[in-house]
């Protein structure tokens, strides 16, 4: 039953405000009957509910009306927050793509680097080593010359031989 409002009531009445004064309320018969006995509200006119009805059709279409625009807005938003978002991933995989390609080429130089060092280590590797072989060559040689020069001045002791005269051969022998 409709009830309109005689007096103000403060508070809510399932989650909803009570109406001003001369407000109109649809409530149970019995809590109607109650409100009506107490001063608080008197019975609706038909008219007054046909216009309560008509203002609250009017408020529900202009609340659905105003949800779809606040839908279709959304919509809007959404679409251009997606193509921002698109063109900004596109712009962080470029970035990204830019330093895989720096980090890539620092790899490599730095790995060249690394070969080139190893290469150069290698060589002087190879270079000691021919100079120790070249240094056991001339110690080998010195020790065999001497070798000879020992034996020649024990033959020329044990015989009699000028030992000059051997020291000039092994020379010889030297040079050859």
């Amino acid at each position: 039953m409709h009830v309109k409002m005689t007096r103000y009531i403060s508070g809510y009445r399932n989650g909803v405000e009570w109406p001003l004064v001369g407000g109109l309320i649809e409530v149970p018969e019995h809590e109607a009957a109650d409100l009506i006995a107490n001063g608080y509200a008197e019975a609706a006119a038909d008219e007054e509910i046909a216009a309560h009805e008509e203002f609250h059709a009017e408020r529900a279409e202009l609340h659905a009306a105003a949800v779809v625009e606040a839908a279709v807005r959304a919509s809007e938003a959404a679409q251009a927050a997606k193509v921002q978002a698109d063109a900004e991933a596109e712009v962080r995989a470029a970035q990204l793509a830019a330093d895989a390609e720096a980090i890539e080429r620092a790899e490599a130089e730095r790995q060249a680097d690394l070969e080139a060092r190893a290469a150069a280590e290698l060589a002087n590797a190879d270079a000691y080593a021919a100079e120790q072989l070249a240094n056991a060559a001339k110690a080998a040689d010195g020790a065999a010359v001497q070798a000879a020069e020992d034996e020649a001045a024990k033959l020329a002791n044990d015989t009699g031989v000028d030992i000059e005269a051997a020291r000039a051969a092994a020379a010889r022998r030297r040079k050859a």
